[in-house]
């Protein structure tokens, strides 16, 4: 039993040398960031809509605010907008005063809805809404924005194309300072809080829903997903 612990000591022992012996060898490190890009047509329309309500009383300004939003969220349905499809991002009611005399004096409630409808971006799918929304009868403040929904399928890709990158700036820096790489010590993926921007277009819906519909055709162009990382390689001599 000693002796096959005392191999096995020996033995990683013996690792250990070999590496320390390689790594003497290399003489040091570079790091480099390398960064891919893709240019993607956006295949999601997203409505920005706010809803307002004003009024002298609290609770009728808030009545009056859940109806007008109940009344678009049914027009959205008929539409065939899915529920899940449309999200609240903030909801608040808040008093307004005027001055008079140097005098703050009470002057009712607004209360404000922001709300959010994504869409696939189809011609027929974006005048859905946007008729949708005309002929709710609700007075609204909206703008569209055009974003990527699949993101995560371009990742991987990538990634790759970042690495290729790297190594590619490495293998430049190295020729130049007559040197050779020798292997990767490190690569770490940097973190994007933000992948792409997405493109905005203010529109005003008619209320007059005695005209035709409308018709949308747009066209935002590409946007940009993007990944970076960072690579050390071995250099030698």
């Amino acid at each position: 039993m000693k002796s096959r612990i005392f191999f096995i000591a020996w033995f990683a022992f013996a690792i250990a040398l070999t590496t320390s012996a390689q790594e003497s060898e290399r003489k040091g490190v570079i790091e480099v960031m390398g960064t891919s890009e893709m240019s993607i047509a956006p295949n999601q329309v997203v409505f920005n809509i706010t809803v307002v309500s004003k009024d002298a009383e609290f609770s009728k300004t808030l009545d009056n605010l859940n109806v007008q939003v109940n009344k678009l969220k049914e027009a959205l349905v008929k539409a065939g907008i899915m529920d899940n499809d449309v999200k609240t991002l903030s909801y608040n009611i808040h008093e307004e005063y005027n001055y008079e005399g140097g005098q703050r004096k009470l002057n009712g409630h607004k209360a404000i809805h922001s709300m959010q409808v994504k869409s696939e971006m189809t011609d027929e799918r974006m005048k859905a809404v946007y008729n949708a929304i005309r002929e709710s009868g609700v007075e609204v403040q909206m703008n569209m924005s055009f974003t990527i929904s699949n993101t995560y399928e371009y990742k991987s890709e990538l990634m790759v194309l970042a690495v290729n990158d790297a190594k590619q700036k490495a293998q430049t820096l190295a020729l130049a300072a007559g040197v050779e790489l020798d292997g990767i010590k490190k690569i770490s993926f940097v973190q994007q809080s933000r992948s792409y921007a997405s493109r905005n277009m203010a529109i005003s819906p008619s209320m007059d829903v005695q005209r035709n519909e409308a018709n949308i055709s747009v066209n935002p162009g590409d946007l940009k997903l993007s990944e970076q990382v960072r690579v050390v390689f071995y250099l030698r001599q």
